[in-house]
């Protein structure tokens, strides 16, 4: 550790004054203001939170959030799970293929994902008019728009996550217990409950919670599939109480999914530490596979159903709406066309607007993140900064807190002088940062954690500065890294909601505010799919741009 230098200290206090500013100020004020304590006096008291706990639509919401966290927890962890062991430990034919389909759908972002569903089962969509007009096999179209609707968006959005924790874990394994369980006379199905899922147990808990942290804090997929039939979870709660210029109910119910969010993601974050006692094998040599025998092909027929139903059909449905005329039509050549495109790129319209503002963010906040992020990360691995653990803690912290309650911490942070920059892009620029701090922290530590730290020693030795040192060893070493965490933090900007919604003032619209205010206003489902496809376009991208920098887009599969 470097000690008593002064530019270290000039390091450590400027990465504290800008935490404090991007995340610990914003939250601290919403904290103070829910209990009556803000710009316009001091009266502390407890009345948001009693209103709280006496509104009707706030308590439905509570347990909305908690049943529909626990629903899409544990279907993800079936489905990923069982897609993880097929894919790993048993001898299925189109391994390659299968891991395709579920990396497409692990990119696709969840509101996209809302979309397209609603756009299949909507009360016009196409399942609907086959299932009660061609086929007249129902009497009444399946209904999306309700709390189930919200699980099986983000139950589809959300298992290959799983899938990729539990494919490490099941590849993991010790096979020598799995051996000596069958050589006891257990059969498969025996060795598998009995050895093998008690392995991958602390796995299993692990993802379950991040999962249902997720969840928690999810805004788009609730917001279009059920907030328009009054079904709340928190997050929209929040939102319809900011519409409605209801503060109490909005402060209150954030600090509650604060609290919830947080100590989900900390129990997560400390069962990541049993871990080490999960039994693992130090040979090098692939798998033993069960044999499916007979129903071989018919496994692979129905995984390939599964990932067609979840990401082949609503990716489809997505790009060919974009191409209509107009939502609704049947499809034909002559009912195609490429205005919807460019409408979204027409000059001087909303849609490039929205695509350079959301570029131009992105850029901001992706680079003032990585450049915090270093700071952070060389603080807490290259000093004797004693506060440097809770300064790491503070930096990733964001990842926990729903972007619902970083949006109307900024806005009461914000919002008054001298700091006010509500209605101007700075508190966009600032949010986001905020959001995109964990990526950049996680990515730079990561790299700085694996830098011997006799390459420094050597160099000072030699006679270089410090910032010598910086520039021709570490830098280049920590490089991919950095460029991990920027890519990162630049598609989390284009995909995000909750905050571009909340923050946004007219000239500074996003893609995430074109996407949400083209479903709830004029715009179309044709209109709206077509700025999907350009969102997954993106994504897609930017996903093969990490993978060329050296992260596996299936890392240990």
């Amino acid at each position: 550790m470097i000690k008593h230098a002064y530019w270290s200290r000039l390091l450590v206090i400027a990465a504290v004054a800008i935490l404090s500013a991007t995340i610990l100020y914003p939250l601290l004020v919403l904290i103070l203001f829910s209990v009556g304590i803000g710009a316009n006096g001091i009266s502390v008291s407890i009345t948001a939170y009693q209103k709280a706990f006496t509104d009707p639509k706030t308590l439905v919401s509570i347990y909305n959030t908690f049943y529909v966290a626990g629903a899409v927890s544990i279907l993800a962890i079936l489905t990923g799970g069982g897609l993880a062991w097929m894919l790993t430990r048993t001898d299925l034919p189109g391994k390659r293929l299968f891991k395709g389909l579920i990396f497409i759908a692990y990119i696709i972002p969840s509101y996209v994902m809302a979309v397209s569903w609603i756009e299949l089962l909507g009360r016009n969509g196409y399942v609907n008019r086959l299932l009660c007009g061609t086929w007249k096999w129902i009497d009444k179209p399946i209904d999306i728009y309700n709390l189930e609707g919200i699980i099986l968006v983000m139950s589809i959005h959300l298992f290959p996550l799983v899938f990729i924790t539990m494919s490490s874990a099941w590849r993991m394994n010790d096979l020598s217990l799995e051996k000596a369980a069958r050589l006891s006379g257990a059969g498969p199905i025996k060795t598998i409950w009995t050895v093998s899922l008690p392995l991958i147990l602390p796995s299993v808990l692990s993802i379950g919670l991040l999962i249902f942290q997720h969840t928690m804090a999810c805004f788009g997929v609730a917001a279009v599939i059920a907030l328009p039939t009054g079904n709340y979870i928190l997050t929209t709660r929040i939102y319809s109480a900011l519409n409605h210029l209801n503060l109490p109910i909005a402060t209150a119910s954030s600090i509650i999914l604060l609290l919830c969010s947080g100590l989900v993601f900390g129990i997560y974050s400390l069962s990541l530490g049993k871990k080490k006692y999960i039994n693992v094998s130090s040979r090098s040599e692939p798998p033993e596979l069960h044999g499916l025998g007979k129903w071989r092909i018919p496994a692979a027929l129905a995984v390939l159903a599964v990932l067609v139903i979840t990401t082949v059909i609503p990716l489809g449905t997505i790009v060919v709406s974009s191409f209509l005329k107009q939502w609704g039509m049947d499809i034909s050549l002559a009912g195609l066309t490429l205005n919807n495109y460019q409408i979204i790129f027409a000059n001087g319209g909303m849609g490039l607007r929205a695509i350079r503002n959301s570029i131009v963010f992105g850029v901001a906040a992706a680079s003032a993140a990585c450049a915090i992020g270093v700071a952070v990360a060389w603080t807490v691995n290259r000093t004797a900064f004693k506060g440097r653990q809770l300064l790491e803690f503070t930096a990733t912290w964001p990842v926990a807190i729903p972007g619902t309650v970083l949006a109307v911490a900024a806005i009461l942070a914000w919002i008054n002088p001298p700091f006010k920059l509500y209605g101007t892009p700075w508190i966009l620029v600032i949010t986001y940062v905020a959001a995109c701090l964990p990526f950049a922290v996680r990515s730079v530590s990561g790299s700085l954690q694996g830098i011997d730290l006799e390459l420094e020693h050597a160099a000072r030795i030699s006679g270089a500065s410090r910032w010598r040192v910086f520039r021709d060893i570490s830098l280049p070493i920590i490089g991919p890294g950095l460029k991990n965490g920027w890519i990162m933090s630049f598609l989390m900007v284009l995909r995000e909601i909750p905050i571009s919604i909340l923050l946004y003032t007219a000239g500074f619209e996003t893609i995430g505010v074109l996407l949400f205010s083209m479903r709830s206003d004029t715009g179309g489902l044709e209109a709206v799919s077509a700025v999907a496809v350009i969102i997954i376009a993106v994504t897609l991208g930017g996903n093969l741009l990490l993978e060329r920098f050296g992260k596996s887009r299936m890392e240990g599969i």
